[in-house]
């Protein structure tokens, strides 16, 4: 057989077949799986050898088991359903005035819960849009929907981001934090200028930012961290103190590797943060479904802009 009928010897339906006995792990599995015969699975699968010339399963064992070369070529039978599965979903979504895709920017402070139960809600009502979610600190949100690179974001008040549209999302109540054996753990009533003596473990990007509000910075001794997982580790160790959102610091503080700091000026303090997006006029269904889902403090009372879902 040439390179080119070689090529064209394997049918999706065939493929199909393939991935199905993978997954069911026996022939009858995969009819079962796929509402047919033992004997037509074992059919197809004689024909598909017989068309690639090689061998796919040892059948002197019971299941029969994949050879060497099944294995190998499974891996890209099951990449090339995977990219026709896309290319169904995308003509779907397009054929449906929907977008095919919906890129979100979040700031770490949104709370974990409110993300999962706002996206689930958001598979139900729209199962076939693709969906990216990237977080960052403090000014990502607003620069990536400023640079073409989100649709949807959530961010702090910051001055990147105040020419666009907005709304009230919710407000996240930040706890000073530090490890039980730190040393601010001993003290009482604690004033900035305690923090000032001591390393801030700080989420931030690189380069490094500037100071903002919105991250709470106090001490001239700060550690800028690229991800949540360093700063809670270093936390943990007694490296430094930090100020968690109330959501990621309700673990630590309930089994005793964290301790919240008493303030002398208040214990906590709020962030507000914004639903923002990119002003388009082809901004579709879904991501207008994701900017009002957002707003999970309820209708602004005033400010902002109105996204006209």
């Amino acid at each position: 057989m040439g390179l080119d009928e070689f090529a064209s010897a394997l049918t999706l339906d065939q493929l199909r077949v393939l991935a199905a006995i993978r997954k069911e792990g026996s022939f009858t599995g995969a009819g079962r799986a796929l509402k047919r015969s033992h004997a037509s699975i074992s059919y197809h699968v004689s024909l598909i050898e017989e068309q690639l010339e090689i061998p796919l399963f040892d059948r002197t064992v019971r299941p029969p088991r994949l050879t060497h070369a099944g294995q190998v070529l499974m891996r890209q039978v099951e990449r090339v359903l995977g990219e026709v599965a896309e290319l169904r979903t995308l003509a779907w979504s397009l054929g449906h005035a929907h977008e095919a895709m919906v890129r979100v920017a979040l700031d770490v402070l949104f709370p974990a819960k409110a993300l999962a139960e706002i996206l689930g809600r958001f598979a139900e009502s729209y199962p076939r849009v693709d969906l990216r979610v990237h977080t960052g600190v403090v000014e990502f949100a607003g620069q990536q929907i400023a640079q073409g690179r989100a649709d949807v974001g959530v961010s702090p008040p910051v001055d990147a981001a105040q020419d666009q549209p907005w709304r009230p999302s919710t407000r996240v109540t930040m706890v000073p934090v530090v490890a039980p054996h730190h040393p601010l753990s001993k003290l009482g009533a604690i004033s900035e200028s305690d923090l000032a003596r001591h390393v801030h473990l700080v989420h931030a990007r690189e380069p490094p930012t500037a100071v903002s509000p919105a991250m709470g910075v106090m001490s001239p001794l700060r550690w800028q961290l690229g991800d949540a997982a360093t700063q809670m580790a270093l936390l943990r160790a007694g490296l430094g103190w930090c100020r968690l959102p109330d959501w990621r610091a309700e673990a630590g503080l309930a089994d005793g590797s964290l301790v919240a700091l008493e303030m002398s000026q208040g214990l906590r303090s709020e962030v507000p943060l914004r639903v923002i997006w990119a002003e388009r006029a082809d901004l579709g269904p879904a991501a207008r479904w994701l900017i009002e889902a957002f707003q999970i403090s309820g209708p602004p009372s005033e400010g902002g802009s109105d996204p006209k879902p």
